[in-house]
């Protein structure tokens, strides 16, 4: 089970000289409200001068970045273990949802301004997703999922997933075509709908031989090709919808004889860019209790193990991503008995895919990172800290790591 404390993201110092990208600071720091308040989420909007964060505490913050100064703040967002900042794909929208509340908010993400309430959602809303053009809005209330329009605040039509909800709705996903719904039903299956009309079009029943798995995230990869899911017991599976053969990443590793222990919370991140560019790679997080821990890129196609990032020591909970390039992965990594030390040692890398060489490395003894993004032209990366604090990273190096 995830907990707040463990939804804390490390605050991280160069320790590497470099020059960084001209008329930039090598780290930018924005302090936040609240001690203690580590932040789930982090991202760039309008064109990379502001900064938005969603911490523990359910408070959504943006800064602008080169001052930085606080812009506007909303609170009492709703929180769950799996919750990310929703922001449609251009990033000019923020929805949020209120803790306890029906209501769902609409607002422009550079000023905060609202531009939409959306009262009618059947219960408490647990997740927000925009669709690819950016013109619904689907809102998970228990067992329904109610479709808005963003343009007009205009409710459009409500689907019925669950008959009688076993756990709120947590994961949802537009394909990227725009024409597919998908999320989890009352039998632990993935449902894939069509959104416009309610229509069921497949079913996807995740690889238990008995029980139920709750999925509590899903993603589906940029060309539209293959569908993750992050289960509570299974960790990650994936789907080739067109052929639809699955991989499950635990089972592949007991049919290895290595032993594994891929927690759900840890094993596979949302927060971030999990699949390369083109759509055909993703990366997970394994480890196994002393001994190294490793970021491993799957191909989706083969099932293949195609690359793995060695990370130091006996490491616990961690987190990883691709940059927009698919040229390089970040990882950041904390020693698994200091997940909840504040002033442990967290371990920073930027790797170079092909060669799974690090270029460039951070240490600093503030905790734990769970949630790290590259920005747009990957010359930084975007991370939060224990104490609610956010670092900017120029990371982008003239030269590489001497030592790696």
């Amino acid at each position: 089970m995830v907990t707040p404390a463990t939804l804390v993201l490390a605050l991280c110092f160069l320790t590497h000289g470099f020059a960084p990208p001209e008329n930039q600071p090598e780290t930018i720091t924005i302090r936040t409200h609240g001690e203690n308040a580590g932040i789930v989420d982090v991202q760039e909007v309008d064109q990379g001068n502001v900064i938005l964060a969603l911490d523990v505490e359910g408070c959504v913050r943006a800064w602008d970045r080169n001052t930085p100064k606080l812009l506007w703040e909303k609170i009492d967002v709703v929180w769950s273990p799996h919750l990310s900042l929703t922001l449609s794909p251009d990033k000019k929208l923020l929805a949020t949802a209120q803790q306890g509340s029906e209501v769902v908010w609409i607002y422009d993400a550079k000023t905060g301004a609202e531009r939409h309430k959306l009262a009618g959602n059947d219960s408490w809303v647990f997740k927000t997703v925009f669709s690819p053009d950016g013109s619904q809005l689907a809102c998970a209330a228990g067992g329904n999922i109610a479709l808005w329009d963003t343009n007009h605040g205009k409710l459009l039509r409500t689907l019925s997933l669950q008959k009688e909800p076993v756990a709120p709705i947590t994961a949802m996903a537009f394909s990227p075509d725009g024409k597919m719904l998908a999320a989890p039903s009352d039998d632990g299956s993935i449902s894939l709908f069509d959104f416009r009309t309610g229509k069921l079009l497949k079913s996807l029943k995740p690889p238990l031989t008995e029980g139920v798995d709750w999925t509590v995230a899903l993603t589906f990869s940029p060309n539209g090709k293959y569908l993750v899911s992050l289960g509570q017991l299974l960790g990650v599976t994936w789907w080739n919808l067109e052929t639809g053969d699955h991989m499950d990443v635990s089972r592949r590793y007991s049919e290895k004889k290595q032993e594994i222990n891929l927690d759900s919370s840890t094993g596979f991140s949302l927060v971030g860019t999990v699949f390369s560019p083109e759509g055909e790679e993703i990366i997970s997080n394994h480890y196994n209790k002393g001994k190294l821990a490793t970021a491993k890129i799957w191909n989706l196609k083969s099932g293949a193990n195609t690359q793995s990032f060695p990370l130091n020591g006996e490491v616990g909970l961690f987190s990883s991503c691709f940059d927009d390039s698919g040229k390089h992965v970040a990882t950041a990594v904390i020693e698994s008995d200091k997940i909840n030390d504040p002033n442990a040692v967290a371990q920073v890398d930027v790797w170079k895919k092909s060669s799974g060489k690090s270029l460039r490395t951070l240490e600093i003894p503030v905790g734990m990172i769970t949630a790290l993004r590259f920005n747009k032209t990957g010359n930084s990366l975007l991370m939060g800290c224990a104490n609610g604090e956010i670092r900017v990273w120029n990371w982008k190096p003239e030269r590489e790591n001497s030592t790696k």
